[in-house]
């Protein structure tokens, strides 16, 4: 590494950096935090509905469902792996920058698999009426569902009925603020 280089990684260490994991609102985020249905006024973007699945809503019956907070205080370890080892070749062909958004990747891969994983065994279930809700079509169509359930071939995810939550997550890195 010529001192050129090293002097520039020196100057971005020196500054205050932070990787952020969530569902963002505003700017290029926008599309990610909107919902595609319900009405235009009054209604919640994905980040409100992380916020109230990451910190429940006891009082209209919602527990609380982690996908950032606690999925990523478990899984520090798995998070930090994709650095560890590489933090100097990171850091020597991309700066800070490449290595913070090296583990902000694996941030996100940790929270997607909260969704596939009802947050790692850790999510309350379902209720029964949102288990029926989310059966949807004819009786015949229904019961067909129920047998793919029964198999095994098909689950029933917690916080997943279109996907757009389990999407709308991204993660930044913010340097020199």
């Amino acid at each position: 590494m010529n001192i050129d280089k090293m002097l520039a990684l020196a100057e971005q260490l020196k500054t205050r950096q932070s990787i952020q994991v969530g569902v963002f609102v505003g700017g290029a985020a926008k599309n990610k935090s909107a919902r595609d249905k319900g009405p235009a006024r009054g209604r919640l973007t994905n980040a409100d509905l992380a916020a109230i699945h990451e910190l429940g809503a006891p009082s209209v019956g919602i527990p609380a469902r982690s996908m950032l907070h606690v999925p990523i205080h478990d899984h520090a370890k798995d998070i930090m792996d994709p650095a560890r080892g590489k933090a100097e070749e990171l850091l020597k062909s991309g700066g800070a920058l490449r290595l913070w958004k090296t583990v902000g990747i694996a941030c996100e891969k940790v929270v997607l698999g909260a969704f596939s994983t009802g947050g790692y065994g850790k999510w309350a279930p379902l209720k029964r009426a949102t288990l029926l809700a989310k059966l949807k079509g004819s009786l015949k169509k229904r019961r067909g569902q129920i047998a793919q359930i029964v198999k095994g071939e098909r689950g029933m995810e917690i916080l997943i009925d279109t996907g757009q939550l389990r999407r709308a997550f991204s993660s930044r890195v913010r340097m020199g603020y």
